[in-house]
């Protein structure tokens, strides 16, 4: 059974936290924030320890003025964590090795997909056959109208 730990800490002991974390040899899971009120942001840094299985939750309570210290120069996987925080919540993260800073405008800059076009060096294709409209019951199977209704 895995022993789990939540630990209460504040921002500038989280790097050092992450730091010896990284010195016991624990992997960096996971970070996420959460609203905690209107202007109150929940923070929470996960490590895990594999031989032993333990894992450890640190628990940092900030406003969305605060300005977080990045653990990405400890696990450079906490990049995409903190961008997600950033672009999700626009809490501000200081000293990220990679910002992704993209935002999408709208409509999308990208050009819209061309149709693909059949390549006359490939063969149609078997199913074709398939696509045809349905013949309706009829006896003749290639007949594009619906039969006829029937007399009561």
């Amino acid at each position: 059974m895995a022993q789990v730990d939540f630990i209460e800490t504040t921002l500038g002991e989280l790097v050092g936290a992450a730091q010896a974390y990284k010195a016991k040899g624990w992997r960096f899971a996971q970070c996420c924030a959460s609203r905690n009120g209107d202007d109150a942001f929940e923070l929470l840094y996960s490590f895990v320890a594999d031989v032993t299985n333990e894992v450890a939750n640190l628990r940092v309570c900030v406003s969305s003025s605060d300005e977080i210290p990045s653990v990405g120069g400890i696990y450079p996987v906490a990049f995409m964590f903190e961008n997600e925080m950033h672009d999700l919540y626009g809490l501000t993260v200081v000293d990220m090795n990679l910002d992704s800073s993209i935002t999408c405008t709208s409509p999308h800059p990208w050009p819209r997909p061309r149709k693909a076009r059949p390549s006359p060096l490939q063969p149609p294709s078997p199913l074709r056959r398939w696509n045809r409209r349905p013949s309706y019951g009829n006896q003749d199977r290639h007949a594009l109208r619906p039969p006829a209704p029937r007399a009561a």
